[in-house]
């Protein structure tokens, strides 16, 4: 992948409720992009980002994981997150360091309780946030009444952006801040198609909303709204801008990540209005600024061995520059530097400020803690895991292994703050913790 500047990247976290998409908006987006060759299936268990065997068995996500795409001079690293409320604590993880949330919904099933979790998780982290209704292909799926649920639940700043007309297996596009509508064929091309009075009446139900949302962003725009007038398109793209990256507008795509239809204009969406990475407090995202970077996810890979994913929120991490650990004040060699793509992995020659990559084999490092500049010392927020509720002991099905077992369960720990392994100091068990079912079973079949 070339390289890109601070200002051209967009962290973008996937979340929503479990069977809503999320991995097929980032299984589309890759194979738009031509960072993929094919479009995987979760059916098929060939999917980028659910790579992991348990995953590709159980057919959904359990981790964290990264689909870095290039689009429109941007780079969009997409971070794809569990839907299951057992693995919440991957969800966590990949809020702390985005920039912006895509919350996506079952174009049949609405508004889910995932999608309310998501929302209210996304409006505590402070980022901005779009909505993606999924599955709009789909004869079942019911655009009007699930942005009606959206309108009801979260008020006027949903802002409808891209409408799914149907006509049978057809689908057209109307693209509201255009005002053009689209078609796309069997291989996911998209072509203009004419305004027919039909889809001008439909576009003019939503409209309303749309421009509700837009004129919200400015006095000057109230003004022209309650004056009746028509907004420019550079006024539109300004508002919708300005309202997104403030939380005051949320806009609403329509697509089907199955069939890619309509992810292209998502992908340009996003260039167009998520922000670029912000620096934290006093630290200003500045790749020529002093380091500072935050480990948000750490796996033990087989083959790669340990795997520290960070976030650089200031300055750029080199392969010559010095790993000090905050947190123990200690500095070792840096290891290698990577940018995953689901289980796969590239060579990065750097990771620059606002970017997201990997560097293997940080011994001293663990989830949560900074990599900064010895001369200028800081400590970043970390990741905010929940606390793990459900207990169950742990029995070898060999005596004389429990050592090795607790060994297993000590980095499963490191990798996954949602969990913990103890021995209880009354029975003598060894108890291992989770956040459910799901969860703890995901943990004994690692």
């Amino acid at each position: 992948m070339a390289d890109f500047n601070t200002k051209s990247i967009r962290n973008i976290v996937l979340l929503g409720h479990g069977g809503s998409g999320k991995t097929s908006i980032a299984e589309a987006a890759l194979y738009l992009a031509k960072a993929t060759d094919r479009m995987g299936k979760i059916t098929d268990g060939n999917t980028v980002c659910d790579y992991d065997a348990e995953e590709i068995k159980r057919g959904f996500s359990l981790t964290l994981s990264m689909a870095p795409v290039a689009w429109n001079d941007c780079k969009i690293n997409f971070i794809d997150t569990p839907g299951f409320l057992d693995f919440q604590g991957e969800v966590c993880a990949g809020v702390r360091v985005a920039d912006a949330a895509i919350i996506a919904l079952d174009g049949k099933a609405g508004v889910e309780v995932g999608a309310e979790l998501a929302w209210d998780k996304v409006e505590g982290a402070g980022i901005p946030k779009a909505i993606f209704i999924n599955k709009c292909d789909d004869p079942d799926a019911d655009f009007d009444r699930v942005f009606g649920q959206l309108s009801e639940q979260f008020g006027t700043s949903v802002c409808p952006v891209l409408v799914p007309v149907k006509d049978g297996k057809n689908v057209t596009m109307i693209d509201l801040v255009e005002m053009k509508a689209f078609v796309y064929d069997a291989k996911g091309k998209r072509t203009e198609t004419a305004m027919t009075a039909e889809l001008e009446s439909i576009a003019a139900n939503y409209k309303e909303a749309f421009n509700e949302a837009v004129a919200g962003t400015s006095d000057d725009l109230m003004m022209k709204y309650f004056d009746g007038e028509e907004f420019t398109h550079d006024e539109i793209v300004a508002g919708l801008s300005k309202g997104v990256n403030d939380g005051t507008v949320v806009p609403v795509y329509a697509c089907s990540g199955y069939t890619t239809d309509a992810v292209d204009l998502l992908l340009n969406g996003i260039t167009k209005l998520a922000p670029s990475p912000k620096g934290e407090g006093d630290i200003t995202c500045d790749a020529n600024g002093p380091l500072a970077a935050i480990c948000f996810k750490t796996v033990a890979d087989p083959f790669v061995g340990k795997m520290s994913y960070f976030k650089v929120i200031s300055g750029k991490i080199t392969p010559d520059t010095p790993a000090y650990n905050e947190r123990t004040g200690e500095t070792e060699r840096m290891g290698k530097l990577l940018f995953p793509k689901g289980g796969k992995q590239e060579e990065a020659p750097a990771i620059l400020a606002g970017d997201i990559g990997v560097i293997t084999k940080l011994s001293g490092f663990k989830t949560g803690d900074t990599l900064c500049s010895p001369k200028k010392p800081v400590q970043l927020k970390g990741v905010s895991f929940p606390k793990p509720c459900l207990p169950m002991a742990v029995k070898t099905r060999k005596k004389g292994e429990e050592d090795k077992v607790a060994s297993g369960l000590h980095k499963l720990a490191e990798e996954d703050g949602s969990m913990d392994f103890y021995t209880n100091k009354e029975t003598k068990e060894q108890i291992v913790s989770g956040l459910g079912e799901q969860h703890l079973e995901s943990i004994v079949s690692k």
